[in-house]
């Protein structure tokens, strides 16, 4: 099944440094089948109240394939140039649906928030 890595650029501190990340980043895709679905595409905030500057969707075959790149020597190099250059959220989701009955296990009996 595949797997979706999805990062949100919350705000930028040294565009530089950002800029240094994105050219180091190359070296981590090698041997690394995967599909780049949206890289810094214009975007439109629908919900939520969260500051956006930039997203990036990136398909891979599975879980175990995008963890491997994620946790590569080689990306975690590049990384080093994105930490305190921006505020990045980075989530790695499973492709597919869960039925309604066994979403989000974790809150079940959990009382609505006011």
């Amino acid at each position: 099944m595949p797997a979706y890595l999805i990062a949100t650029v919350r705000n930028l501190h040294d565009r530089p440094g950002l800029e240094e990340y994105w050219a180091s980043t190359g070296p981590s895709w090698e041997g690394i089948d995967a599909k780049r679905l949206a890289i810094y595409t214009p975007f439109k905030l629908l919900e939520g109240r969260g500051s956006v500057e930039g997203v990036v969707v990136i398909e891979f075959p599975d879980m175990e394939t995008a963890t491997r790149w994620y946790e590569s020597d080689a990306y975690q190099a590049a990384r080093q140039h994105r930490i305190g250059a921006a505020d990045v959220d980075m989530i790695l989701v499973d492709g597919g649906s869960v039925p309604v009955e066994q979403r989000m296990p974790h809150a079940k009996g959990a009382a609505p928030k006011s």
